[in-house]
């Protein structure tokens, strides 16, 4: 709280933490090592862990807790970082985007509105939209393919570039290299003899695991 005397609401543990914030700036919490250290008239941010939201200068409404978790954003508001490098590398750009997990949307530079959810999900997106990745490695190595849904452990972890894929299940999808498929139960479509095409639906444990077709149905 170096530059502020008349800020009101905030509390900054650690060094260099909150140094820079402006009498506009209220109701921040920072702990930690360069902790919202750019802070100036940002309002209403929670950062715990080193160098949590450093590069933060009027973003408001944000929660990050986590060792380099949302470090390099300036601007940007309504954020959830909570983990170790979670949102670490996120742009000003990207709005709307929640990661909770160990390098949850680690790699996420300008992609919007996506929820990660468990260790590495959507760890290695770049630029996709509106993916949902719940559970351990849950589409971790999409880079750019948007609008997918993740849920279940291994559930989409090795597609990179394709969209529009549902999977439900532990590794349902596994390895899906098509688009626009709906796969529900433990390894549905997931590829164990082969990468899945597009357009399938497979419902049921197991369903298309070996198949490497497109538009198929299995239930």
């Amino acid at each position: 709280l170096l530059a502020a005397s008349t800020s009101t609401g905030n509390t900054a543990i650690g060094y260099q933490s909150m140094k820079t914030i402006t009498t506009a700036g209220h109701g921040n919490t920072a702990l930690g090592y360069g902790t919202l250290a750019l802070a100036t008239s940002a309002t209403g941010n929670i950062a715990i862990g080193l160098n949590a939201m450093a590069a933060n200068t009027t973003g408001d409404a944000n929660t990050v807790i986590g060792t380099d978790a949302y470090k390099t954003a300036q601007t940007a508001s309504g954020i959830t970082a909570i983990g170790y490098q979670a949102l670490s590398v996120a742009q000003s750009t990207a709005t709307g985007n929640s990661a909770i997990g160990y390098q949850a949307g680690a790699a996420l530079t300008t992609a919007d509105e996506s929820t990660a959810v468990g260790y590495r999900a959507l760890a290695s997106t770049t630029t996709g939209l509106w993916n949902t990745a719940v559970g351990n490695a849950a589409l971790a190595a999409n880079v750019g393919g948007s609008n997918n849904t993740a849920v279940g452990a291994g559930a989409l972890a090795l597609p990179t570039g394709q969209s529009n894929n549902t999977a439900l299940g532990l590794g349902a999808g596994y390895s899906i290299q098509g688009s626009d498929n709906v796969v529900i139960g433990a390894d549905a479509g997931s590829g164990s003899g082969g990468a899945l095409g597009s357009q399938n639906v497979a419902i049921g444990s197991g369903a298309m695991r070996y198949s490497t077709g497109t538009g198929n149905v299995a239930i």
